[in-house]
């Protein structure tokens, strides 16, 4: 009965690992549609509508992990059971953007911006696996592997007056309709609001019983059928009841497997940021993922725990966020200690459009400062060295008057860096260049 419970958790442990991407796509989908029409400055508009955030997010800000300070986000969830959408994308005169589509299970599977298809204004018909009609004139064919789509759009912002001049109508010139209704008056119908829906998906996911957990799992297998490469894989959770049209009955075991199984997301999750911390390719201490990032492949461990804290990661070759929880020395970064970034001359991060430096939390959201400011980057005042080279100052308490310009306030708890480098350079994604390690103030 040992090696038969161990079998079981084993599996069931997979199993989480495998389903939490898609699992947390699903509860923030429903979350964050759950509205009658488009929210103004928010992620929230009901499906196949887009919501645009038109400011940088705060500390109040909990509808997603790690959320940016760089750009403004355009959030869409589309359903294609009814038919394809259209995607209008306007002209944004060379200013960089990006409008990655996620699949069910976090993978991007395309990614329109200035990178890939330019700055001019473009006509794109998103298609779901059953599409078979014809693409119409002046409009480019996008296939989505399932009916569930995910579009989190950035447009550059590099100053709030910027972002009310120019990309409030950027944003404005994203719209989304149904090919069905393509070159009418389209009016959408309000959507009905469910009341029974959770705000905060990343919460409510990670406080799922596991009943509950597989349930929805099961449920999403049968509506985003997965990849073919999951098969090996699927083929082995089967023995426990996971799958498409499976059903998962925790009451099927003894009890001591039953209370291991309840434990084992608290869990599945510790281990997951265990892994941010100390797994993976590490460089000075930073986490870096030259590949595989937004198209995970087989890799299920890699894609958890992006899902987990960066939920809605892009391509590398788009945007790439190495990240930080230890200084030069291994020690976690805390708000306690002083500490500084140093680039040498002419070795800033790589970016054919821009970088930044964003501080988070211990549970990965921005945190309260006394002067508003969650990170800096090329785009702000920073003052350089005489030697052309630069110093971010990070720390709990207000430096002196010469260093303020350049500091990014930390809180006074444990906390997390990452760095966000859109569109990277080769140097950068071939490992030419290193990220300087977080070095202790004595």
């Amino acid at each position: 009965m040992e090696n038969q419970g161990d079998s079981i958790i084993t599996l069931a442990q997979q199993a989480y690992i495998y389903g939490f991407p898609l699992v947390m796509m699903y509860e923030s989908m429903r979350s964050t549609t759950n509205y009658e029409r488009p929210v103004e400055n928010s992620f929230f508009a009901p499906v196949n509508h887009f919501a645009h955030f038109r400011t940088f997010p705060d500390a109040k800000f909990k509808s997603m992990v790690k959320p940016n300070n760089d750009t403004y986000y355009s959030n869409a969830w589309l359903d294609l059971v009814e038919g394809p959408i259209v995607l209008s994308v306007p002209d944004t005169n060379g200013r960089y953007y990006l409008l990655p589509m996620f699949d069910a299970y976090t993978n991007v599977f395309a990614s329109p911006g200035k990178r890939t298809t330019g700055t001019a204004a473009q006509t794109f018909l998103i298609t779901g696996p059953s599409f078979n009609g014809t693409v119409p004139d002046g409009m480019q064919q996008i296939k989505a592997p399932a009916n569930m789509v995910w579009i989190l759009g950035r447009t550059q912002v590099n100053s709030l007056q910027d972002g009310k001049e120019v990309v409030y109508a950027i944003q404005d010139g994203y719209k989304l309709t149904p090919l069905s209704h393509w070159g009418t008056a389209y009016q959408p119908v309000p959507h009905s609001v469910d009341a029974t829906i959770a705000l905060n998906a990343p919460e409510f996911v990670e406080n799922m019983d596991i009943s509950t957990f597989f349930s929805v799992l099961n449920e999403q297998l049968a509506k985003n059928p997965p990849p073919e490469a999951d098969a090996p894989v699927l083929a082995k959770l089967a023995a426990i009841g996971i799958g498409p049209g499976k059903q998962f009955d925790l009451s099927a075991f003894d009890s001591e497997i039953q209370a291991a199984l309840k434990a084992l997301p608290a869990t599945v999750l510790t281990q997951l940021r265990s892994i941010v911390t100390k797994g993976g390719k590490h460089e000075n201490n930073w986490g870096i993922n030259r590949s595989g990032v937004g198209n995970y492949g087989t890799d299920y461990l890699v894609r958890a725990v992006f899902a987990l804290v960066g939920l809605g990661a892009n391509l590398n070759a788009d945007a790439s966020y190495p990240n930080c929880q230890l200084d030069s020395n291994g020690e976690r970064l805390d708000g306690a200690k002083n500490y500084v970034l140093h680039f040498e001359k002419d070795q800033t991060p790589p970016a054919n459009a821009f970088w930044s430096l964003t501080i988070y939390g211990p549970n990965d959201f921005l945190v309260d400062n006394p002067i508003d400011r969650y990170s800096v980057g090329d785009r702000s005042d920073l003052n350089y060295n005489a030697d052309g080279s630069l110093d971010v100052y990070i720390q709990n308490k207000q430096p002196e008057t010469t260093k303020q310009a350049n500091w990014l306030p930390s809180p006074e708890s444990e906390f997390s860096l990452t760095m966000r480098i859109y569109w990277p350079k080769v140097s950068y994604l071939d490992g030419t260049w290193k990220i300087p390690a977080i070095k202790l103030v004595e």
